[in-house]
This record gives structure tokens, C-alpha cells and sequence, in this order.
């Protein structure tokens, strides 16, 4: 299917035609036994973890009231240790790997670190058998699920957690898909297909398959399966932030636990608007910060950006948390929404996130702790700058959103050039409203990135939008470049997808007004 090729070797991978999974040719499993480096105990820790994806995962099941979990491949425990703190379970953690030796130790977790098999002696069935990215790295799926489903209790649940095969797709940024590709540790990806069969051949009679981006997660159980709502009391945000502060108040300010923790929840009650209790938690953040590695979190133009090495050794502490890069970030987010905005200060904390982000990911790369996650920061980053920077100088905005494609000049260029996916998410909006405005002088400047009308089609979401950027370039090509050729194609395209859009509800009346828009210009172009 492809190839994807590293320093010293190329790997095949391909497509099975009839349950689609995706598999590399050699598929020789990697000893996943090795004692961890504190670096990437410290990395995992406050960086790499998806603890709200794992609380997510969690508080959907809540319906079932189960009251034990056993988390195969637990790694460092979180879940293990989300499940007993914030649910009451039972819970046990089974992984042979260094890391989980490191979470068994620093969340004080009931972790076995040895491989699952039937006869591990681990105790009674669990009624949530849970493994989350796993099953990607084993060449035996159906001895694995059947091994999954011998700890099981009767009517248990069985959650499968993998990177989805159908993201594999050149819009990924390449670090995230590399991450998800992962030659020579993933052998088996896998599509919400494929999945559904494995499980279903397992013998259950229920599954249920969820694609979420890069992310597939599948439930399989003998009986029905009934999943709750992300939100309301018990749900997914509230349960996030009860462990995060759980995990701050027992744990060593300064230490990978807290950072992690602290850096998660100062995100979450941003994201949430909650910006006082933010605003105090950055507080909080700075002085720890300021103790354990002499950075001022509060003068972010300051840090030293070439210094901030997140890695340790003999006789060498580390000089930077994992997450810094990733802090200033959301601190600059956060500047945003304050009553009293100061673009500069947003302006300072994402350029300075960036750069960290950059120097740091790359430099990660290179020792192999790279997966992707600083790099979606130092993108990011970009992409709000263009936002910050519009009160301040409006021409400098628009020519920062065109350069979004543009390397930057970094030795690690290739975490700084966006996507054409999320180039186009942040420049139509900004294009369309500078049409309706009649602001065609910096409007001109964005026209281009728009000429791949197909990558346009499947990039932007399937609702006005589309509808409003195809108007919005027609009115480019009549008014500005007096193509009319290209006007009446704008206009049929235009008409195309309000069809399309005619048949979704929500959308409906906005297409329909939207389809009379572009026959109404048409006819007018005609007896012109």
C-alpha cells in the first residue's frame, strides 16, 4: 500500500482486501521490557499522557456500574489509578514495561509488571477488561482479545483503544503521522472495519466502534452495551478535573505527576472559561516552576529558549519541564480572553510557545520521545498568532496566515510548516468575512490558497461555510479579476454543494437561500 522509510530502513505496509486492516511485512514485535529513561518517564508524565481521553473512556461506561477494571498495557497506571480514585473500582494494572515499573512507584498504583496471560492469577473477573493501544503492537489479535475476554466477567465489557488506519492520510502533520504510523513498534493498524471483525469473531455478540480523528475505540460485551454522555454530573469534565487536583494535592510540586497535572487543569479550566481559576493555577505554576528549574513563567520573553532542556543525566538536572512549551501556550489563550486583552502579551507567549515547541520536539525527535504532540502545539501556535496579530497590524496578519505553509528557518522546519487542512480552517473564515466587508485589498491575498477546489471540499466542514467561501471567491473573480468563466463555475459549484447541503436539517434553509444567491447572480451575469 506504502512505504515508509527511516534513517536506515524502509517498511511495507499494506491493505488487506477484505477486513482492511493495515500491516507491515515484517512484523517482528519489539521487547517492551526494558527499564524506561527518566526522561521519558518525566516526558509521559507531563507531556505525552491522554488522560482525558482515558476519563472519557471511563466515565462512558458509568451506566453499567462496574466495579472492577483490569487495564492490560496499562503503562504508566493513570487509568489504573483514575479508576480507583475518582470511581471507587477495583482496579489492577497488568504491563511487563519500564514505564509502568515507574507509575507503579510514583502513583503508587496495584500494577503487575509482567505479560497477561490465562493463567496470571491476577484475581476474580473484572467487569471492564480495558487495553488501550496495545493491540496495534501484537501480531496475534485473536489470541490477544481471547485472552482480554478469558479475565472478563459475564456481561463484562471488553474496551479496545487503537490508532485508526483511515487517518493515514497526507493531511496529517508528519510528526502525528509518524506516531501513528510507528514502523517497527505498530504492526497491525487497524479501520473501524476490521476492529468490529476481530471482535466479533472473539464470539461477542455486542460491539460498538467509535472513530474519533487518528483515534478508533471499540466496547465489545456479551450483552448490550449502554454508553452515557460525555457531559453532566459524573461525566467526562467533571471527573478530569476532580482527579487532576486529586493528583496535584498528593503529589511532589516540582515532580512529573504534579507538573502534568497541574499543566493539564490550568489547560482544562481555560478551555472551560473558567480564566480567574486559571489565572490563579499559572500562579501556581510559575513559582513551582521558578523552584524546581529556574524559568519565570511570568516574563515569557525572557526564558531562555536555547537553554530549556527538558532531558536529564549524570549528574545533570533537568533545566525544563516536558510541558513548558505547552503551558505558555494556553497562558497565551488565556491572555485573550482576560477583561483587560493585551495582544502583545498574547503575541509574546505564542511566539515564545512556538519556538520551544519547535526547539524542543525536534531535539526530542532525534532521541526518539517525539510523538507528535509539541509539534501540534508549535502549530497551533502559528496558527493563533495570525489571530493575535490582527488588532495590532491587520497586513502583518494576513501575511503571517499566507506563510503558514512557509518554513521558518528552523533546524526542525518540518514541526513549523501547517498542514493545508488547518491552513484552510483558519484563513476562510478570515477570507469570507473580508469579502462580506468589502475589504478586497487584503482579501486578494488569500484568494490562492484556495485554488484546490476538490482539497478545499473535503478539507472544510460540510456547512455554510463551504457554501459562503464559494460565493465569496466568486465575488473575488467578478469584482477584482473580471473572470467571468470563472464567476459561473464558482456559482455551479456553489449550487452543488447547497444541494448536497439541502438534505442535511440544520443546514437546509441557509442552503436553499444560499442556492438562490448563485441563480440570482447567474441570471444577472447572463444579461449582462
Amino acid at each position: 500500500m506504502l512505504t515508509v522509510t527511516e534513517t536506515h530502513r524502509t517498511h511495507v505496509l499494506l491493505r488487506c482486501g477484505v477486513c482492511t486492516a493495515h500491516f507491515y511485512e515484517d512484523r517482528t514485535p519489539p521487547s517492551y521490557e526494558d527499564d524506561p529513561s527518566d526522561d521519558y518517564t518525566a516526558y509521559y508524565a507531563e507531556q505525552g499522557a491522554d488522560v482525558w481521553g482515558m476519563t472519557d473512556t471511563l466515565s462512558r461506561l458509568r451506566a453499567h456500574r462496574p466495579a472492577s477494571l483490569l487495564d492490560v498495557g496499562c503503562g504508566f497506571g493513570f487509568t489504573v489509578d483514575m479508576a480507583a480514585r475518582c470511581f471507587g473500582w477495583r482496579a489492577v494494572g497488568v504491563d511487563p514495561c519500564g514505564l509502568a515499573q515507574s507509575g507503579a512507584k510514583l502513583l503508587d498504583a496495584p500494577i503487575v509488571t509482567r505479560y497477561l496471560d490465562r493463567d496470571s492469577g491476577i484475581g476474580e473477573p473484572f467487569d471492564l477488561v480495558h487495553s488501550s493501544e496495545v493491540i496495534e503492537h501484537i501480531d496475534d489479535p485473536y489470541g490477544f482479545i481471547g485472552i482480554l475476554r478469558h479475565h472478563l466477567a459475564p456481561g463484562g465489557i471488553v474496551v479496545l483503544k487503537t490508532p485508526n488506519a483511515e487517518a493515514v492520510t497526507p493531511s496529517f502533520a508528519p510528526g502525528m503521522l509518524r506516531a501513528l504510523l510507528a514502523p517497527g513498534s505498530h504492526l497491525i493498524l487497524y479501520t473501524p472495519l476490521s476492529i468490529r471483525r476481530a471482535l466479533r469473531k472473539a464470539g461477542f455478540d455486542h460491539v460498538v466502534v467509535e472513530a474519533n480523528g487518528s483515534c478508533l475505540t471499540a466496547f465489545a460485551s456479551d450483552a448490550p452495551i449502554t454508553l452515557s454522555s460525555s457531559g453532566g454530573e459524573g461525566g467526562h469534565a467533571s471527573v478530569y478535573a476532580r482527579y487532576l487536583e486529586e493528583r496535584m494535592r498528593v503529589s511532589p510540586p516540582g515532580g512529573p505527576v504534579w507538573n502534568g497535572a497541574a499543566a493539564r487543569l490550568f489547560r482544562h479550566r481555560t478551555l472551560n472559561g473558567r480564566f480567574l481559576e486559571a489565572l490563579e493555577l499559572y500562579g501556581t505554576l510559575a513559582r513551582t516552576y521558578e523552584e524546581s528549574f529556574g524559568i519565570d513563567l511570568l516574563r515569557p520573553r525572557r526564558i531562555p529558549i536555547a537553554s530549556c532542556d527538558p532531558t536529564g543525566g549524570p549528574g545533570r538536572a533537568r533545566r525544563a519541564p516536558y510541558n513548558l512549551a505547552s503551558v505558555l501556550f494556553t497562558r497565551g489563550l488565556l491572555a485573550r480572553c482576560l477583561p483587560a486583552q493585551d495582544p502583545l502579551e498574547t503575541l509574546a507567549f505564542l511566539r515564545v510557545a512556538e519556538r520551544l515547541a519547535v526547539e524542543m520536539g525536534g531535539a526530542l525527535q532525534a532521541g526518539g520521545l517525539f510523538d507528535g504532540d509539541l509539534e501540534n502545539t508549535a502549530l497551533q501556535a502559528r496558527c493563533e498568532a495570525v489571530d493575535a496579530l490582527w488588532p495590532i497590524d491587520p497586513d502583518a496578519a494576513i501575511g503571517a496566515l499566507v506563510s503558514l505553509g512557509r518554513p521558518t528557518g528552523s533546524r526542525f522546519d518540518g514541526q513549523t510548516v501547517v498542514p493545508p487542512v488547518l491552513r484552510l480552517h483558519k484563513a476562510a473564515p478570515l477570507f469570507v468575512r473580508l469579502v462580506h466587508d468589502g475589504d478586497y485589498r487584503l482579501a486578494v491575498h488569500l484568494f490562492d490558497l484556495f485554488e484546490d477546489q476538490e482539497l478545499v471540499e473535503r478539507s472544510l466542514p460540510k456547512d455554510g461555510t463551504l457554501l459562503h467561501l464559494a460565493f465569496c471567491l466568486a465575488i473575488l473573480d467578478l469584482n477584482v479579476y473580471a473572470r467571468r468563466d470563472r464567476v459561473l463555475d464558482r456559482l455551479r459549484w456553489l449550487q452543488r454543494l447547497a444541494e448536497q447541503l439541502k438534505q442535511v436539517p440544520e443546514h437546509a434553509e441557509n442552503a436553499r437561500h444560499m442556492m438562490s444567491v448563485a441563480t440570482e447572480h447567474m441570471a444577472m451575469i447572463a444579461a449582462s
